[in-house]
Formats: C-alpha cells, sequence, structure tokens
C-alpha cells in the first residue's frame, strides 16, 4: 500500500510560504520528502520496532 499525502486545498495566509517550501522540499525529493511518499506502511512500521529495539539495549 502506497500512502499519498494530499496537500491541503485552504492554506491560511500565514503558513502560505511554509506550506509552499514543505510542499517543494516533497516534490523536489529533498529531507525525505519522495521516501516518505514511497515507503510502505509495514516499511515504515518495521523502521520503529528496530529503533524501539535500539533504543532499549542502549
Amino acid at each position: 500500500m502506497i500512502v499519498v499525502l494530499m496537500p491541503k486545498l485552504e492554506i491560511p495566509s500565514t503558513n502560505c510560504k511554509y506550506e509552499e517550501r514543505k510542499l517543494k522540499k516533497i516534490f523536489f525529493g529533498r529531507k525525505k520528502g519522495v521516501e516518505n511518499l514511497l515507503r510502505t506502511k509495514e516499511e515504515e512500521e518495521e523502521e520503529e520496532n528496530v529503533n524501539r529495539y535500539m533504543e532499549e539495549k542502549e
């Protein structure tokens, strides 16, 4: 299952620049934007489990 986040249709004027930068990061693949869109739910759960295990180990 691939999860795609849709941008909000109504953006408050104060958040306009922030939302625009966030969307650009997603579309241009910066800061894991595209990676997050392409990752499956199972991969996210697996990563969370690994992170939890590593934290418990420390």
